[in-house]
C-alpha cells in the first residue's frame, strides 16, 4: 500500500465552504484550504472587507445562519452558483454568554438546526461517486470536549463566567447529529466527522483574564492552551483523501483534556 506524499495537500481548484470563517478558529481554517490550493468560501454574520474577496483568495459572504431564509437563500445560490461543493465545515457558533432563553436557543440552533439544515440543503452539491474514495466529499462539524465531559468547575475565576449546560449539550448533539449524517450521506460518497477542540481561548479572553488562563494550563495535560492552526490541520486532514476511510467519527484535538 502507497500513501501519497500530497494527500494532506489535494484540495486544488476544490471548492471548501467555511461558517463562521471570520472567527478564531474560522479563520486559521480559511486559510489552510486557500494555502492547500482550494477555492474557500467563508460565511458570517459580517464581511471583513468592503468587497467580498480579499488578497487571500477567499470569497467572503455575508448570511445570517440563524434565520432560516437567509439560510435558505444562502443554500439556493451555492446550488446555483458552483457545481459542486467538496468540503462542508460547521464551524459557527452563537455567542454563549449568560444562561438566558435567547441566548439559549441561538447556540441550541447553531449546534444543531444550522448544520443539520447546511448539510442536507447542500448534499446534492457535495455528492460524489462513492466507487472511487479519492473524490469523496467531506463535512466536518466543530464539535467540543465539553460535548464529552463536563468543565471543571474549580477552573473558573470570578471573572471568567462558568461554560454554560446548554453549550456542551448543543455540542453533543451535534456529535450524534455527525454520526446520523455519516450512515444517511455514505451511499452519496459524503464523509462527516467531527472535531473537538480543546481549550482554545481566543487572544481577548487571554489578555483579560490571565489567571483563568493560567488555571485552565494546569488542568490540561501538555500544560498549555492550543493555537487556532492546531485545529484547522486536524480539519484538513479528515477532509483530505488520507482520511478516505474515515466517516462517523469524532477526533479530539484538547491536549489530553478527555483522556483524563
Amino acid at each position: 500500500m502507497v500513501i501519497h506524499n500530497n494527500a494532506m495537500n489535494s484540495f486544488s481548484d476544490k471548492n471548501v465552504l467555511v461558517t463562521g470563517g471570520n472567527g478564531w478558529l474560522g479563520g486559521a481554517i480559511c486559510q489552510a484550504f486557500a494555502e492547500a490550493g482550494a477555492n474557500v468560501i467563508s460565511v458570517s454574520r459580517t464581511l471583513p472587507v468592503k468587497s467580498e474577496r480579499n488578497t487571500k483568495g477567499v470569497l467572503y459572504l455575508k448570511s445570517n445562519l440563524l434565520d432560516p431564509e437567509g439560510r435558505d437563500a444562502l443554500i439556493a445560490r451555492l446550488n446555483d452558483e458552483f457545481g459542486c461543493l467538496h468540503v462542508l465545515v460547521n464551524n459557527a457558533y452563537a455567542d454563549s454568554g449568560e444562561q438566558d432563553p435567547q441566548r439559549i436557543a441561538n447556540s441550541l440552533a447553531m449546534n444543531i438546526e444550522v448544520p443539520l439544515s447546511l448539510t442536507e440543503g447542500l448534499a446534492d452539491l457535495l455528492s460524489a461517486d462513492i466507487s472511487k474514495p479519492s473524490e469523496s466529499s467531506c463535512v466536518v462539524n466543530m464539535a467540543s470536549m465539553y460535548g464529552m465531559v463536563s468543565p471543571r468547575f474549580e477552573v473558573y475565576t470570578p471573572t471568567s463566567p462558568e461554560n454554560p449546560a446548554f453549550y456542551g449539550a448543543g455540542k453533543a448533539g451535534l456529535m450524534q447529529l455527525t454520526r446520523y449524517h455519516a450512515c444517511k450521506y455514505a451511499h452519496l460518497g459524503i464523509r462527516v466527522n467531527s472535531v473537538s477542540p480543546g481549550a482554545m481561548p481566543s487572544p481577548l479572553a487571554q489578555e483579560q483574564d490571565p489567571d483563568f488562563i493560567a488555571n485552565l494550563e494546569q488542568n490540561i495535560p501538555i500544560k498549555r492552551i492550543g493555537r487556532p492552526e492546531e485545529i484547522a490541520g486536524p480539519v484538513l486532514f479528515l477532509a483530505s483523501d488520507a482520511a478516505s476511510y474515515i466517516t462517523g467519527a469524532n477526533l479530539n484535538v484538547d491536549g489530553g483534556w478527555t483522556a483524563r
